[in-house]
């Protein structure tokens, strides 16, 4: 098949990415990026800016640098970044729209011509032009149990909730509202409340990997997905929370992302902590947001 992978350029849009890597083996691949999650104009609390700006560094300016030098040595298993992974594309490249909705992006989604578009933590809502395009349809991958958490940071408003469980939730795309389609399924886990908000959404992703590969492998073989209407008295939608809110988490215990998390993380690369130069960047970030 031929699947458009829609992503975000962050540190956990990678970990999805990287999670996916078995999965598309044998598929024609392109990856598109969005550069935010949320409306640019919606201001955010000081918590959430300073992760946010931690996160680019770490991307842009320590971890992705690190991996893209030559190093023959490298295993297959270990993570890898977005330029990494995109040699597997047909254009050896990831794209990046302003908004994909309009003449450039639909152009080249058109060309392209996907069976199935996959989005993952993208930053822009699809419109009906868009979502017209693939045969199979769009995909997302929302990482939020439907409908009771629809919208942005779903496992950090899970476990202010003090939820036993967090989860994602594999639904289609089918008008321009958000995570309100029909929901193909669903993946559970145990909230590790000694961990923080960082490493529980990481968490999520090998499960929800799996519930997309099933869902791949299904379609490449024409069997139609089995999917039912959410209970809309239930859904629920979350923003941004506000320092209050974050005070509030804060004071449960909870941490938004911890220096510990983070470096267990980047294990997964096949990095060591004192490998990379941005080590100074989590000084005093130990339990941010306080």
């Amino acid at each position: 098949m031929r699947i458009l992978l829609c992503l975000n350029r962050d540190f956990i849009s990678n970990i999805a990415l990287n999670r996916l890597r078995d999965a598309l083996e044998g598929h024609v691949i392109d990856i598109v990026l969005s550069k935010g999650i949320g409306k640019k104009s919606s201001p955010k609390a000081p918590a959430i800016e300073q992760w946010q700006q931690l996160e680019n560094r770490l991307i842009e300016n320590g971890l992705f640098p690190l991996l893209e030098k030559p190093s023959p040595t490298s295993p297959h298993n270990w993570f890898q970044s977005f330029n990494q992974l995109a040699q597997a594309t047909v254009n050896k490249t990831v794209r990046e729209f302003s908004n994909i909705n309009e003449d450039e992006g639909l152009a080249y989604v058109q060309q392209f011509s996907p069976d199935v578009i996959i989005s993952i933590r993208f930053g822009q809502i699809f419109k009906s032009p868009m979502i017209n395009i693939p045969r199979f349809g769009i995909i997302n991958l929302h990482a939020g149990i439907l409908p009771d958490y629809r919208g942005i940071l779903a496992t950090f408003w899970a476990m202010l909730s003090d939820e036993t469980h967090i989860g994602c939730t594999l639904h289609y795309v089918t008008d321009n509202t958000i995570d309100t389609g029909k929901i193909i399924s669903i993946h559970k886990i145990p909230a590790d409340k000694g961990r923080s908000v960082l490493w529980n959404i990481a968490a999520l992703y090998e499960g929800g990997a799996a519930l997309i590969s099933d869902a791949l492998e299904k379609l490449n073989s024409n069997q139609s997905l089995a999917a039912h209407p959410q209970d809309n008295s239930r859904g629920r939608y979350f923003s941004f929370p506000t320092q209050h809110e974050i005070t509030e988490f804060l004071a449960k215990d909870h941490q938004l992302y911890t220096m510990e998390d983070y470096i267990a993380l980047l294990q997964w690369y096949g990095i060591d902590k004192n490998a990379l130069p941005m080590a100074a960047h989590f000084r005093g970030d130990r339990n941010q947001g306080s």
